[in-house]
């Protein structure tokens, strides 16, 4: 066994201490999820699944969503608990308990609310492109909304399970050094599918209608829905105008 640091060689060093500060960081992000989780609940914060954005502030009047998110989530709702089982990467039928159910609506409601409805796309508007949002980022408004912290595992569970039934997708994102060998991932290209968006209502004239309003009501603020290219190595994901390609839409590359 090594006792001290001169046994190990540089590349060994460099590697214990990228791990240290990985774990460093999942514990940061644990305890900071944790802070924000116990004062929304103490101070009654928490909305829930109630169509209001998730902040410190609670339901308060300029946190209101659109008005088709209500109907978008009790639709997503019903949509979730009817499944009692689901097809697993494997093929394999696994079921889902009601608290399973209970837990996968609540990771679905976080998506849905961070969701683009003109293009699926998961992630935050901005002046000049689309951000991505991380995985972090969205455990954190978890917490946020509903006032209790959901560990990376689960997270990941369950939004591999929305994979699986291709309620969800992603493509990673990949930083090369100028070496053009160094790597570093950035947060993913996420987005909801249109079957999915379909099926809670999305396409329906008086949810469509609002949609669209709330959609140029950002343009006009200048900001952007398109996904910003990271660089000439990364593959990007086109932008995809579901509305302007109707049913000619195919599912995205996993």
């Amino acid at each position: 066994m090594k006792s001290s640091k001169a046994q190990y060689s540089p590349a060994e060093l460099a590697i214990k201490a990228l791990r240290e500060k990985a774990r460093t960081k999942r514990r940061h992000l644990r305890e900071k999820r944790c802070k924000v989780a116990h004062f929304v609940k103490s101070n009654n914060k928490a909305v829930g699944e109630a169509d209001y954005k998730a902040s410190d502030e609670g339901f308060v009047k300029k946190n209101r969503l659109p008005v088709h998110f209500k109907i978008l989530i009790n639709n997503c709702k019903r949509l979730v608990f009817s499944k009692r089982s689901h097809t697993d990467k494997n093929g394999k039928l696994r079921s889902i308990s009601l608290r399973g159910r209970r837990r996968l609506f609540n990771v679905l409601l976080v998506l849905l609310t961070h969701c683009d409805f003109m293009s699926g796309q998961v992630g935050k508007p901005k002046a000049e492109h689309m951000d991505t949002t991380s995985h972090d980022a969205l455990m954190q408004q978890y917490a946020t909304r509903f006032g209790e912290t959901i560990s990376s595992s689960t997270w990941y569970r369950y939004v591999g399970m929305l994979d699986a039934m291709e309620i969800y997708f992603s493509k990673e994102i990949k930083l090369y050094g100028e070496d053009g060998v160094t790597v570093r991932s950035e947060a993913s290209y996420k987005w909801l599918s249109k079957s999915f968006l379909h099926s809670i209502g999305a396409f329906t004239d008086v949810v469509m209608g609002s949609i669209k309003g709330s959609y140029q009501k950002a343009l006009n603020k200048g900001l952007s829905f398109v996904w910003r290219e990271v660089n000439a190595q990364t593959t990007p994901l086109p932008p995809q105008d579901l509305f302007s390609y109707s049913y000619s839409y195919t599912a995205p590359p996993q």
